[in-house]
C-alpha cells in the first residue's frame, strides 16, 4: 500500500508540474468546468421555473441534486475520466505493453496516471452552491448526516469507476471505440434526475439504469434528511459488485490482448 501511495504522490506531482507548464490551457479548462458546473445548475432552474414538484422532488431537492451531481461528478473528473480517454489509443497502438511489464497493478496505473486538476474547481464550485443552497433553505443537517453523505459518495465514485472501467475494457477486443468514452459522459449525464423518473420506462430499462440513478441520489437524501435504506444498501452492494467485476472482468480481458510484438 505504501508503494501505491508514494507513486501516486509522483503522479499527481507530475500532473502539476505539467498543469504549470501549459497555464493557457489550464485557464481555458478552468473557466470551461466553470462554465458547465453553472449550466447543469440553472438549466435546472429554468426548467423548474413553473413547477413546485416533480416526480415526487419539490423543486429544491432538485435543484441540490444537481449541486451533489457537481460535487460527485467533479471529483470523479478531477482523479479518473481523463484516463479512460486515452484508453482506447493505448490499446490500438499497443502501448499497453509497457504498463504490463511494469512491477505494479496495470489498472492501478491506467486509472490514476492523468489526474484533471482542472476540475477542482467545478468540485468547489459544487460546495459552495450546495452549502449556500442549503442555509438558505434551511435544511437542518447533522453531522451524521455529512458523514454518510461522504461515505456514499464514496461509494457513488466507485461504482461510476467500476462501470466506466468495464465498459473501456471491451477496446481490448475493439481497439477503435474510441468514441465510447463520450457514450460514457452521456450516461453519466442521466445520474443528476430522481429515480422516479425513470419508473416511468420498462422494468428492464430501469433495473439497467438503476446502479447510475442511486449514485447521485442516495447521497442526496442525507442532506435532505430523508435517507432510503434500500437506496443505501443497493448503492453499497453494487459498488463492491462492480468493482469486482471490473477487476475480473480487466482480467479476463487481458487473455486476448494482442500486443504489439506478437
Amino acid at each position: 500500500m505504501k508503494k501505491y501511495l508514494r507513486i501516486y504522490k509522483k503522479l499527481m506531482e507530475l500532473n502539476l508540474s505539467t498543469l504549470t507548464a501549459y497555464r493557457a490551457n489550464f485557464v481555458n479548462s478552468m473557466v470551461s468546468s466553470v462554465v458547465w458546473g453553472l449550466f447543469t445548475v440553472f438549466s435546472v432552474i429554468l426548467l423548474t421555473n413553473r413547477i413546485d414538484s416533480l416526480f415526487g422532488w419539490s423543486r429544491d431537492e432538485i435543484i441540490l441534486l444537481t449541486c451533489v451531481f457537481n460535487i460527485i461528478l467533479g471529483v470523479f473528473h478531477l482523479l479518473f475520466s481523463r484516463n479512460f480517454e486515452y484508453f482506447s489509443r493505448i490499446v490500438h497502438l499497443g502501448q499497453l505493453d509497457t504498463f504490463l511489464l511494469k512491477p505494479i497493478d496495470a489498472q492501478f496505473l491506467l486509472s490514476t496516471r492523468y489526474i484533471n486538476y482542472t476540475s477542482i474547481i467545478r468540485v468547489l464550485f459544487g460546495v459552495g452552491l450546495t452549502c449556500y443552497f442549503l442555509r438558505e433553505r434551511l435544511f437542518a443537517i447533522r453531522p451524521i448526516d455529512v458523514l454518510l453523505f461522504l461515505l456514499f459518495s464514496f461509494c457513488g465514485i466507485v461504482l461510476l469507476y467500476s462501470i466506466w472501467y468495464i465498459v473501456t475494457t471491451i477496446t481490448i477486443w475493439f481497439s477503435r471505440l474510441n468514441n465510447i468514452v463520450d457514450v460514457l459522459f452521456t450516461m453519466s449525464s442521466i445520474t443528476r434526475y430522481p429515480p422516479e423518473m425513470y419508473r416511468e420506462f420498462s422494468f428492464y430499462i430501469f433495473a439497467f439504469l438503476l446502479p447510475l440513478i442511486l449514485i447521485i441520489t442516495t447521497p442526496t437524501k442525507f442532506l435532505l434528511g430523508r435517507p432510503d435504506a434500500a437506496s443505501m444498501i443497493g448503492l453499497l452492494i453494487f459498488s463492491i459488485v462492480f468493482f469486482v467485476a471490473s477487476r475480473k472482468f480487466w482480467r479476463f480481458a487481458l487473455r486476448f490482448y494482442t500486443s504489439a510484438s506478437s
